[in-house]
């Protein structure tokens, strides 16, 4: 059955309803940040293979910032001829961008794409939100830098008196490096203390991939539970470093860093959700 989304009286807080029939529940989830579609390394053959992949799963394709790379603009201190593609090389740069763009996702299953600093820096320094002009043509809703995206699955059948069950995520595209040793870790920690209530937190932006799980004391009707909270970290589909001979990764001494990005794969487990992570590379 069809998933839909409505969006919540905050922009950035959106709720998809997922409807099963039976005990049998399987519902995928491609979860993902740091794209870069627009950018010469981004792996396209693989994000498109996981868009295809997500289209035959009937999976929601959730985008937790820098779907976009927008460097050769005007004012753009990192700009270079040398790295645009051939498609882009328009005096209306970004509306190339979104056009093509446009043109090789439209169809795809797209629920929510969410801002990260590449399109931040965009809105602040020429007065546009591309984010928002990118959902507009796919057909999904665009996110904040930070938000709240409930997953309700609903049962239907005859004999079902409108059992609800939600697992809630927040997401936070990310900021600062991930540390060459810790990879991001640390800031799960903070995350945790930051934000209640939820079962999963996501992030980007440092182009790492990790999952950690951390309990929590919780109690219900006089009985002591451990509540889970899941912390994804998504990778990207930007590739940088090559052989090493050459570009800014390189002069950083930057590591190879993985690619893809990872499925929220829902099952039912005693009449519960199931929450279960697999890498999608």
């Amino acid at each position: 059955m069809k998933w839909t989304i409505i969006q919540g009286a905050d922009s950035n807080v959106h709720t998809i309803k997922m409807p099963y029939t039976s005990n049998d529940l399987e519902q995928y989830v491609l979860l993902c940040s740091d794209v870069h579609f627009d950018n010469k390394k981004c792996d396209r053959k693989l994000f498109l293979k996981h868009c295809e992949l997500a289209k035959e799963r009937n999976a929601p394709i959730i985008v937790i910032g820098d779907m976009l790379d927008l460097m050769q603009g005007k004012q753009d201190r990192r700009q270079s001829k040398s790295a645009l593609r051939d498609e882009h090389k328009r005096n209306d740069y970004l509306d190339a961008v979104i056009e093509e763009t446009v043109e090789k996702l439209k169809g795809y299953p797209f629920a929510v794409i969410s801002e990260g600093n590449h399109e931040t820096a965009v809105t602040n320094r020429l007065g546009t939100n591309m984010i928002k002009r990118l959902a507009r043509e796919l057909d999904c809703f665009a996110g904040g830098y930070r938000g709240f995206i409930n997953f309700r699955f609903e049962l239907q059948s005859k004999n079902s008196t409108g059992s609800r069950q939600t697992v809630k995520m927040f997401y936070d595209h990310g900021s600062g490096g991930g540390g060459p040793v810790t990879k991001g870790t640390i800031k799960s920690a903070r995350r945790s203390d930051m934000v209640d209530g939820v079962d999963i937190i996501a992030s980007g932006h440092i182009h790492e991939a990790w999952t950690l799980e951390r309990l929590k004391f919780t109690e219900r009707s006089g009985r002591i539970y451990h509540r889970k909270i899941f912390h994804v970290q998504c990778p990207t589909y930007k590739e940088e470093i090559g052989s090493g001979a050459s570009g800014w990764a390189n002069e950083q001494s930057f590591p190879p860093k993985p690619l893809g990005g990872w499925w929220l794969r829902f099952t039912i487990e005693k009449k519960r959700i199931k929450i279960n992570l697999e890498r999608a590379d």
